[in-house]
This record gives structure tokens, sequence and C-alpha cells, in this order.
């Protein structure tokens, strides 16, 4: 074959060319730090370098979020420290109208705080984060939970809810959501009394020295699937010893199978008969309780947060409030 100086000339810048190509890719490598500078450089590589920068992202969203959420839950933190203070000034407002010499015009000065008070409390309850979302509506963000004003409550009217009972989340791990958003109804009206599960009281003909203290649930799934959950216990003094039953006020039955157990004052009765059934609670009674001395639990909501401050004002707020009736409203 005859080689001619043209291809010899041809295929010298052939190589010239590659090996230009070649620099200019080193070149564009060392400018931006990556091998792979497109998908058929290497197309396994490019793939998993594809997979990581999408790890990578979802990472970084999950710590924004992350940071979102600790913003929210600080706000609402700061919020229910500020409902914590109002009612701390109005327990003080309280006690201090349970005062049987205070004249009229105190009255009416401790009225007209609580007033202001129910406003901040309402202020409070309607409060929105820095996107005017309001925090305490759960899912409806654009709408004004709490309603009303003081002269409206008294005249009959009730606050009412507008929101919902739903809790925002945020997704902040590939498993994990955390709620950033309480709704207002869980706040400021179903509020538990008690344990947060029951509340204890006594029967009024007690004649004992018993007293029983909040008691405590163990066991809140045992709670939450117990059929029966108002039981009392009553005790009887025989030949100087102390037994108690734990009945159930419904049905008026005894739920111990083997008979009423010896009492020990400051020893846990347990609200159940294991294995037979256990409500995952137990309550301590302190004391020497008479025969025929009862006590009981019973599931309750406490009053609504928003009220408190109404109620106490329609008990001291007028010159004809007696002295008994201010002793009712500060009990």
């Amino acid at each position: 074959m005859r080689v001619s100086t043209g291809m010899i000339f041809d295929a010298g810048v052939a190589s010239i060319n590659r090996q230009t190509a070649s620099l200019l890719n080193v070149q564009q490598q060392v400018a931006s730090g990556r091998r792979i500078l497109r998908p058929s450089d290497d197309p396994v590589a490019a793939a998993r370098a594809l997979e990581v920068t999408q790890a990578s992202d979802v990472v970084a969203q999950f710590k924004r979020n992350q940071d979102v959420a600790t913003s929210a839950l600080g706000l609402e933190e700061v919020q229910l420290a500020s409902v914590g203070d109002v009612l701390g000034r109005v327990r003080e407002l309280a006690v201090q109208a349970g005062n049987t010499n205070l004249s009229s015009t105190s009255r009416k000065g401790i009225a007209t705080e609580l007033r202001a008070r129910f406003d901040q409390l309402l202020g409070i309850a309607n409060a929105t984060d820095g996107n005017g979302q309001h925090i305490f509506s759960g899912y409806m963000g654009a709408v004004t939970p709490f309603g009303g004003s003081v002269d409206d409550i008294l005249a009959g009217n009730e606050i009412v809810y507008q929101g919902d009972d739903g809790q925002r989340t945020l997704q902040v791990s590939p498993s994990r959501f955390i709620e950033v958003s309480d709704s207002g109804g869980d706040v400021f009206k179903r509020i538990r009394n008690g344990n947060g599960y029951f509340v204890t009281d006594y029967a009024a003909g007690n004649a004992g020295t018993g007293v029983m203290a909040s008691g405590s649930v163990t066991d809140p799934a045992a709670w939450n699937a117990a059929a029966t959950k108002n039981v009392s216990v009553e005790f009887t003094v025989a030949a100087g010893v102390t037994t108690y039953d734990l009945i159930d006020t419904a049905s008026s039955a005894s739920l111990l199978a083997g008979g009423p157990r010896v009492f020990q004052s400051g020893q846990p009765i347990l609200l159940g008969d294991p294995p037979a059934f256990s409500l995952g609670a137990s309550v301590t009674i302190n004391g020497k309780p008479a025969s025929g001395d009862r006590f009981y639990h019973r599931t309750q909501y406490h009053a609504e947060r928003v009220r408190h401050p109404r109620q106490l004002d329609r008990g001291v707020g007028g010159p004809d409030r007696n002295p008994r009736r201010r002793r009712q409203v500060h009990q």
C-alpha cells in the first residue's frame, strides 16, 4: 500500500486532535472537581453518583424539616408558657376574690383585670406563626380557632372552637414523623383533671381519716382497653381489721373474685384482679378509713381553660355578689 505525504500529515493532525481533546477533558475534570462530566464517561459510576446526590438532597430536606419542627414547637412552647402565666395570675385573683372583706370597688377592679386576662388568653389561643397560620386550629391554619368577647359570653353564649382536631406533622427521617402542632380543642377545651386519666374523690359521708391520692396509670394500653373504668374502693372494719373491696359503680358488683382484701395505709391498691382483669392503674389511700367509707375514681374532663376568667368575672364583677357566692367561685 502506498503511503503518501498527505496521509502522514492527516494521521499527525488526528493524533494532535485526540491529544487536545484528552487534554481539554482533563482540564474540565480539574476545573469541576469531578471525574465524571457526562453519563457516557462512566454509566455505572454516574448512576451511583446520582443516587448519592439524591440521598444527600433528602438528608438536607430532613434537616430543614427538623429546623422547622424545632421552630414550630418552640413557638408553641412559648405560647403555652404564656397561658401558664395568665392562669397563674387568674389563680392569684381568685384567691384575692375569696376575701369576704373586699369592697365593691375592689371587686370591680378584680373583674376588670379578669376581663383583660380573658382577652389575653383568647389572643394566645388565636396566635399565629410567621406564615400567618393559626397555631391551635389543627389542620385549618387559615381559620381563627376561637371567637367571642367577655360581654357576649356573659350574655350566655359559649366559646366555640372552629378548628379541627388534626395535628400537623413533618417527616424528619425516613421512618419518623413529628407532630408540630396541637389542636385548640385539646389544649384549651378538653383538659383532663386528676392524673390525666381519671380523677379521685370520696363519698360525702366518709367518717374515717382516709385520704386518696391522685393515683397513677402504669399500663395505658390496659387502661384504654378496659370495659369498666369507674371503680369505687369500699371499706369494712371488723374485729380491728380493715379490708377493702373494688366495686363496679355501674353494676354495684364486686370486682375481686377472692373477696375483700386487707388494707394497709400508704400501700398502692391495684385497680384490678389479675389475671381476670386489670385497669393498669393503682391508687394510694393514707390514713384510717372507717367502715362504710367509700372512695372512687372516674374519667372526667375539666372545664375549658378559656372559660375560667369569664366564670370568675361573673362571680366577682357585680356589686350584688354576696360573700357566699364569692366563696363558691373561689372554690
